[in-house]
């Protein structure tokens, strides 16, 4: 049988009204990707982007309106009254005006991948991920490249005592005592690779590694393991007698014996992954993944100051019964009035960067970074663990990270980074999907209540029948790349790709796919949206709403039509678009939360088609014979009408004027 989809040509891209309004009431915190601190001065970014500054220790930070200036931000440090920040790929920046401002200065650095930028008397220091050490005499005017000795480029940190200025990489710690003229190897004894953090205190040189801590009173000639871990240690920091150490996954670690013992202090810090330690004012400054924390009594007890700081990666919205969930990098929060005002689930067993949230309608999984899953069986007032990143068969593999989850005829099923793994007993125990295994990430993708869709890397995209076993595959593995949403209407699915940046290529734009008869053809989605990157689809009366890195877009008539809806978004990378009722939510990467109505967004579109598009039917649709169109009084003008069949071959192009047609 011969299916024929009915298109309306009318070609057109624009602007309009989106009235989103920020609903970020009790989503405080998220991700701290670095800090600087001087006197009671901090700068923060959030998310790498969104730029803070605060002059009294954080009790109030005032946002710095800058993405237009510098964003991908890695590193800050003081300099005086100079702030100076390294960015990914983009170079080195300054400001003189408290990071109202900034100004490029990568003048013989060019576009490197900066990782941490150091002052050791009046020269500055740069170390790239790739291009090694750069030093500036003069506030970054002129800058040097000095990496004479160094076998490895991929700087991670920086420490000096006196005149000698240590430096810390991926293959070991080097020295210098001619400001970086010459490096010297210093790793006799130590089994570290990587450096992530340095310091000195007193005599002893410590390094913070991927094996743990080592301790040099030697200038690092010869290393003593002195606290093995497999987490990195990203940070250290001192006061009087005690050295701080802050803990990827671990926490926080503090030692009163010059280095030689460390003891873990994390009462009243509800995190774990801590980035950057500093002193500010006797206070103890920690950023983290959920925001700033300070502590007045050497990390005994914390205080959050992320009052104003409103900005959270939204991963994912669900709705159950009167409440709304959204799983952010700061744990799960639950709102009882469509998103006015939010509050966060489960402190005391809660997790941090919630990458997955799904529901049967009263059962409620949320699913994290670090490999764990909870379930809610009383509306998120309480949760349970139900997984933690070992399956009983296979305990040496660990999960490492929770994708996504899907819930369909009483199977749970979770996408981890080492494969699909599925309950049928409400999380109580769980298995391995052997039959389309991958040692890849894989994700699940439920659009709807009765559908879901699992991506294996290495063998294509599925969808889940009624049993574990009873899969259909609907695209091939060639297809599945950089494949980031899918949506259903009916037996019509839309798949949405990601743009990503290929070497002496530049950008390559993503794109949509959909078909019409459940996976079993696909045509191209047109758009003309520039640089496309899809990360998220959502639809509501036959409009499609477009989730992308520069806003969220309405599109109707197979793309050929379609509206930018921004109006009122102060972040535009949107990570997730959820309608509730006549409500649209935008999650953003760093944003926050946004609000729109359908209504609001409609009101705002000059243009009577797609305004009226609901009002369009077709019948029957699909057809072998004839197709009848009833259109609006309102809408009657001269059409041209293009049919597809399911291969997107045109069949017939026709212009009339007229409410019903009937092609044979």
């Amino acid at each position: 049988m011969k299916k024929i989809v009915l298109i309306l040509m009318l070609v057109g891209f624009q602007l309009c009204l989106g009235q989103w309004e920020e609903f970020n009431n009790g989503l405080n915190g998220g991700f701290i990707s670095t800090m600087a601190s001087q006197d009671s001065l901090m700068i923060i970014a959030n998310n790498y982007s969104r730029l803070y500054y605060s002059s009294n220790s954080g009790k109030k930070w005032y946002e710095r309106n800058c993405e237009k200036q510098i964003k991908y931000i890695t590193t800050f440090v003081f300099k005086d009254d100079i702030i100076f920040a390294g960015t990914y790929g983009l170079g080195v920046y300054k400001s003189n005006d408290k990071g109202s401002n900034w100004l490029k200065i990568s003048e013989g650095i060019q576009d490197s991948v900066i990782n941490i930028i150091f002052i050791h008397g009046k020269n500055i220091f740069v170390g790239t991920g790739r291009r090694g050490i750069f030093v500036s005499s003069d506030n970054g005017a002129s800058w040097q490249k000095r990496c004479f000795g160094l076998f490895s480029m991929n700087i991670k940190s920086f420490a000096a005592k006196n005149d000698t200025l240590f430096v810390g990489t991926d293959a070991g710690v080097y020295m210098t005592i001619d400001s970086g003229k010459t490096w010297i190897i210093r790793y006799k004894n130590i089994e570290l690779s990587i450096v992530y953090a340095l310091h000195t205190f007193k005599s002893n040189l410590i390094a913070g590694t991927n094996n743990g801590i080592f301790l040099s009173s030697d200038n690092g000639i010869n290393w003593e393991k002195k606290f093995d871990s497999y987490y990195c240690l990203t940070s250290f920091t001192s006061s009087g007698n005690k050295i701080f150490a802050g803990v990827i996954d671990s926490g926080f670690y503090r030692s009163s014996d010059d280095g030689k013992s460390w003891q873990i202090i994390s009462k009243d810090l509800p995190l774990k992954n801590i980035l950057f330690l500093a002193w500010n004012c006797n206070l103890l400054i920690a950023s983290t993944f959920q925001g700033i924390y300070v502590s007045a009594d050497e990390g005994e007890h914390w205080e959050n100051r992320n009052s104003q700081i409103h900005y959270q990666v939204i991963n994912n919205i669900i709705s159950v019964e009167n409440y709304l969930f959204s799983g952010t990098t700061d744990g799960v929060f639950r709102s009882s009035n469509r998103g006015f005002t939010w509050s966060k689930q489960d402190f005391n067993n809660s997790m941090e960067n919630i990458t997955a949230l799904a529901t049967d309608g009263k059962l409620i999984y949320q699913g994290s970074y670090n490999g764990k899953i909870l379930l809610s069986s009383d509306n998120g007032f309480t949760w349970n663990q139900v997984f933690s990143n070992y399956l009983p068969d296979i305990k040496w593999l660990d999960i490492e990270s929770i994708t996504s989850i899907a819930v369909i005829n009483d199977t749970v099923f979770a996408g981890t980074y080492r494969g699909l793994i599925y309950s049928s007993d409400n999380g109580k125990s769980w298995n391995m999907n052997y039959k389309f295994s991958s040692n890849y990430s894989t994700k699940v993708f439920q659009p709807d209540a009765k559908k879901v869709f699992a991506l294996i890397p290495d063998n294509g995209l599925f969808l889940i029948g009624d049993t574990t076993d009873n899969w259909r595959c609907v695209l091939n593995n060639d297809q599945t790349g950089f494949l980031n949403s899918i949506l259903t209407k009916g037996d019509t699915i839309y798949c949405g790709y990601t743009g990503y940046y290929y070497e002496n290529h530049g950008f390559i734009p993503g794109f949509i796919l959909f078909s019409t008869n459940n996976g079993k053809s696909w045509m191209n989605y047109e758009t003309d949206i520039a640089d496309l990157s899809v990360s998220c689809l959502a639809m509501k009366d036959n409009i499609l709403f477009i989730g992308t890195n520069t806003g969220v877009y309405m599109s109707y008539g197979n793309g050929l039509k379609c509206f930018q809806i921004n109006e009122g978004l102060t972040y535009i990378r949107i990570a997730y678009l959820k309608f509730v009722d006549n409500f649209l939510f935008a999650g953003t990467y760093g944003g926050g939360l946004f609000r729109s109505t359908f209504d609001d967004i409609l009101a705002g579109i000059q243009d009577d088609d797609i305004r009226n598009s609901e009002e369009i039917k077709l019948y029957p649709n699909p057809t072998t014979d004839f197709l009848e169109i009833s259109l609006p009084d309102n809408a009657l003008k001269d059409l041209v009408i293009h049919v597809y069949n399911v291969l997107g071959e045109e069949v017939l192009t026709t212009s009339y004027l007229t409410t019903s047609l009937s092609p044979k």
